[in-house]
């Protein structure tokens, strides 16, 4: 997988939406700007000319020559603002003279008998009001017409659009340029906030390096975020299975050593009385003992690689498993050893339908510890039993035999590892139930131990969930 740096990409998104947003707002702050200007000038093109057109009806009024011939109004040079070329003024008399400004460009003169000055302002359905754009040249002007039917008289005021973009481009720069000088002191702020927000997963990070493998205590870091606080509680939560897991096989190694080396002491010990001894009866004796040290070893270290294999495994591959026949496999495998002491191996409720979910070679090793255990501590002439009872939620299989039992005392204690309880002297490793409750936990299932129903040996029962709708 492609990895990437968490700071670049949060930076990104930041600057990315940083930008986006302001360009919006340079959009909405130019369209605003552009159609108030459009507003106020437009209204100050038809004031200038209403304005001339009462100057000069007022002259009339007053009897005041007015205008002989065309007039041009010169700009001046020394007291002139240079806005004054953008702005121009027309006024036509009706015998056809001219009265306009040094900057009014040749506009599209006025059609008499179509009038659209005051009488097309005042209807309401005219939209233009009287404006109209002009191209003149390399320019485009606003230009407002306005006609008086009494004096006949026609006034053309304009201005150059390179005034209205002039002064949207000064606001523009007024509003904005704030904004853009800020951005790299924005730059600068994103980077720092940034880093000082994954500073916790430095600190973690950091935390973590500075371990070896025998550090598997919990991590605390001060200050922690809750976004991160669910990866901290995660790996802690690992730290602790590890230190679990690290623990039960320290443990198991040392009890494992210790476990083997009686075996192997007492195989030592016959072999050399065996090299020693003339006796031929001795020295068959002393081989015989080593078999059989050998046996308990050989079994001792089988059991300890199943207790290990089912230590290693939170969760197993499942599928459906008939239990019955199971138990009939399990009480095959058995027949040699249970014959060779005469004990009546039975199966009770063999006929019903016992499926569950789980794993085959697990559950074989279940149930061939629970009846060799059976097996072992039950005397010559003896009976083991396995019995299976089918509920609705729960399939139950007891192994119960008539052998030397259990004190109900020592019930918790049994299920530890190495222990053997109060008959050491019988052949055995003392993990058989420790594998089974490790298996019974694998599978949800629930372990029990008591005395047997008629109060002599012992009944261990499993509890299993049945497989949802097998009853149907």
């Amino acid at each position: 997988m492609k990895q990437y740096s968490l700071r670049k990409r949060l930076l990104l998104i930041l600057g990315s939406t940083l930008i986006a947003c302001w360009g919006v707002i340079v959009i909405w702050v130019e369209q605003e700007t552009a159609h108030e200007i459009e507003e106020i000038q437009d209204a100050n093109l038809a004031q200038t000319a209403r304005t001339l057109l009462s100057l000069i009806q007022h002259s009339y009024k007053l009897d005041v020559p007015f205008l002989q011939k065309n007039v041009v109004i010169k700009r001046s040079t020394r007291n002139g603002h240079h806005y004054e070329t953008n702005i121009a003024f027309i006024i036509y008399f009706a015998d056809g003279k001219e009265f306009r400004s040094a900057s009014a460009p040749k506009f599209t003169p006025p059609i008499n008998d179509e009038p659209i000055g005051n009488n097309a302002c005042d209807k309401d359905d005219e939209e233009d009001h009287g404006y109209r754009d002009e191209r003149i040249g390399e320019q485009t002007w606003r230009v407002f017409d306005l006609y008086d039917s009494d004096s006949k008289m026609f006034v053309q005021t304009g201005e150059s659009y390179a005034v209205r973009d002039e002064l949207i481009d000064d606001i523009l720069f007024s509003v904005l340029s704030p904004f853009l000088f800020s951005l790299p002191l924005l730059g600068i702020t994103f980077w720092l906030s940034v880093g000082r927000s994954l500073e916790p997963l430095r600190q973690v990070q950091m935390e973590i390096t500075q371990r070896d493998f025998t550090q598997l205590h919990p991590i605390k870091v001060q200050g922690i975020p809750q976004e991160i606080k669910p990866l901290l509680d995660a790996l802690n939560n690992l730290f602790n299975r590890l230190n679990h897991a690290f623990e039960n096989e320290r443990r198991f190694t040392a009890d494992a050593a210790h476990e083997l080396r009686t075996p192997l002491a007492g195989i030592k010990t016959q072999i050399e009385v065996a090299q020693r001894s003339r006796d031929a009866v001795q020295r068959e004796q002393a081989f015989q003992q080593a078999l059989l040290g050998m046996d308990r070893a050989s079994h001792l270290v089988t059991q300890l690689l199943a207790l290990a294999r089912m230590d290693a495994q939170d969760a197993q591959q499942t599928a459906p498993v008939d239990l019955v026949a199971l138990c009939i496999d399990v009480l095959g495998d058995q027949i040699p050893a249970a014959h060779a002491k005469n004990i009546d191996l039975g199966l009770e409720g063999g006929n019903q339908s016992a499926t569950i979910e789980g794993n085959t070679d697990a559950l074989y090793l279940l149930l061939r510890n629970l009846v060799d255990n059976a097996i072992r501590y039950t005397p010559i002439n003896g009976i083991v039993t396995i019995e299976i009872k089918v509920t609705a939620q729960h399939i139950i299989i007891c192994v119960i035999d008539n052998g030397i039992g259990i004190p109900p005392e020592q019930y918790e204690r049994v299920f530890e590892r190495f222990t053997r309880g109060n008959h050491a002297d019988i052949k055995g490793s003392g993990l058989g139930l420790s594998i089974v409750k490790r298996i019974a936990e694998l599978h949800h299932a629930t372990l029990s131990l008591s005395t047997a129903d008629n109060h002599q040996g012992l009944k261990v029962c499993v509890s299993f969930q049945t497989v949802p709708n097998q009853q149907g």
